[in-house]
């Protein structure tokens, strides 16, 4: 038996591997032009799973898709999803809570590097022909290690930060 599965909007094939075993799946063609709320609702009823990408799953959706099993938000949280609704009908609801802890982390790390150490300053700098004038004192910067990092809010992606500040010898 093939599964419905909507995806909400177009996502890269490698992706969709093993769902195409298993599943007839329902995904917009191209990126530029996700499903509309009218499509969505337009094939909510044969529906067994939907994946939305940010879209917002109401209580009228859930109410109309009378055959869906599970909401797999694709991303992190899920306010986007009606859960009181999903639960009411037995709708299983998931979510990736990890799928961007270390990437954020990696890339707050990227910025701290590229503001004390002036890199965009710098490329633009080089980038504009000025390399002849380079100087030893032209880009003063600031290293990382040793300075108190200050980090709000303490979740994964807090704790992720705290790992890479310790490695780089901050406080």
């Amino acid at each position: 038996m093939a599964y419905n599965v909507l995806i909400t909007k177009h996502i890269q094939e490698e992706g969709l591997v093993e769902l195409k075993k298993y599943s007839h799946i329902y995904m917009p063609e191209t990126e530029s032009k996700p499903f509309s709320r009218e499509e969505l609702f337009r094939l909510a009823p044969q529906l067994d799973a939907i994946i939305p990408v940010n879209d917002v799953i109401s209580e009228d959706f859930i109410e109309m898709a009378k055959k869906l099993k599970i909401i797999s938000n694709y991303g992190v949280g899920y306010d986007n999803i009606d859960i009181k609704a999903a639960n009411k009908k037995g709708i299983m609801v998931t979510n990736l809570p990890d799928v961007v802890t270390e990437s954020t982390a990696e890339l707050t790390f990227m910025i701290m590097l590229a503001v004390s150490r002036r890199l965009i300053e710098a490329d633009r700098y080089i980038r504009y022909g000025n390399d002849k004038n380079w100087h030893p004192f032209l880009f003063n910067s600031h290293e990382l290690f040793g300075k108190l990092l200050g980090i709000v809010g303490f979740g994964r992606i807090g704790k992720a930060v705290a790992r890479r500040a310790l490695a780089f010898g901050m406080q």
